[in-house]
């Protein structure tokens, strides 16, 4: 809706957002994605008080721990630091 590029590699309760407009299936294609936005997308949850995997090739993790409020803050402090 922002007009960003942004793909997302899921499996199970693990996924993770990529910054770029290509299909990211291996390494060399995680490679081609944007880093630097990845850096400042990265910074900006932290200042939302939302902690995330510090490196683009991290993959986040849900569990059953995360209450509905956690799901909430996590979505609006995406939608923010986009």
């Amino acid at each position: 809706s922002k007009g960003i590029p942004l793909y997302i590699n899921q499996f199970g309760s693990m996924f993770n957002p990529f910054f770029t407009d290509i299909v990211v299936k291996d390494f060399e294609t995680a490679q081609k994605t944007d880093v630097k936005k990845f850096k400042q997308f990265f910074w900006n949850m932290i200042k939302a008080g939302v902690y995330i995997p510090p490196s683009n090739y991290e993959s986040w993790f849900l569990s059953v721990m995360h209450s509905d409020s956690d799901i909430n803050k996590i979505l609006e402090a995406f939608e923010q630091s986009i």
